[in-house]
């Protein structure tokens, strides 16, 4: 039984002052998507009719069946806190559903709910929990050493005001079966604490991510780039050691010294 009544998500949309609500969904590789709207739309929105073009997401549908509808689990409800000097935000996660109103086949949400049944008409329960991941960090001259990598330089960026890129589509950047594989070519710039542990201006390194630092935080300094433009390394000048990168030198580091250097400096740092 739901919590929420469609009543009840436009009321607490009025009490608390929203703005925009984002309407959430998934692609069919899983990469979240979102439809944003006012609040001017909320009860659009709560009775389904907020719709979508399929054609223009990646998986969906062809040009010729493109409409589909969100339909928004009102349990999901939230106010995202951390948009609130742009403007109150909230947030609906919603399922993907054809014009008739039966669920779209594309749909992961969709495909989630069809298998889960298909486990408990076996006799399985399926447990599910979040992974909380919550970081505090003393960055500044005193502060404890830090390498952040792949998703680290992310967190870092984030933590100190920074925006990320939610999913970007060079396929060199994309996750890789072969984690050693070394796929494209990092400009490292000079003056910088890693072009001084790494003492050469350009590195092959492999890659496995699809978000990446967009605006800088401020006191973050841009370390590296890759070839198309996307930030590789972020360090702190005015921090003890503060270096984030956006590849992954743990899997490199046993046949190339330099990618072990970025350890060897860390672990100096921490003595």
């Amino acid at each position: 039984m739901s919590k929420y009544t469609k009543e009840d998500i436009i009321r607490m949309v009025e009490e608390e002052g929203v703005d925009f609500i984002r309407m959430q969904f998934t692609d069919m590789f899983g990469q979240a998507k979102n439809v944003a709207i006012t609040t001017s739309q909320i009860r659009k929105a709560v009775s389904n009719q907020i719709s979508i073009d399929g054609s223009s997401i990646e998986g969906f549908t062809r040009i010729h069946e493109s409409d589909q509808y969100l339909y928004p689990d009102l349990d999901t409800f939230t106010i995202l806190s951390w948009y609130e000097q742009r403007g109150k935000v909230a947030r609906l996660i919603c399922d993907v559903c054809n014009p008739d109103g039966t669920p779209f086949i594309g749909d992961p949400r969709g495909a989630l709910k069809r298998t889960l049944k298909r486990a408990a008409d076996m006799g399985y329960t399926f447990n599910v929990g979040p992974e909380c991941e919550f970081f505090l960090f003393e960055i500044d001259k005193d502060g404890k050493p830090i390498l952040g990598i792949c998703r680290g330089i992310q967190v870092l960026n984030a933590f100190l005001g920074g925006e990320l890129y939610q999913d970007i589509k060079p396929l060199e950047h994309l996750p890789h079966n072969d984690h050693w594989a070394k796929i494209h070519t990092v400009t490292v710039r000079r003056g910088t604490l890693l072009a001084e542990i790494l003492k050469q201006d350009t590195v092959l390194v492999n890659s496995q991510h699809h978000q990446a630092a967009s605006r800088v935080a401020p006191g973050l300094e841009i370390a590296a780039l890759s070839e198309d433009g996307f930030i590789e390394a972020l360090e702190k000048s005015d921090a003890k050691f503060c270096l984030g990168v956006q590849w992954h030198p743990e899997w490199l580091s046993e046949a190339d010294p330099r990618q072990q250097a970025l350890f060897d400096a860390f672990v100096k740092a921490c003595h």
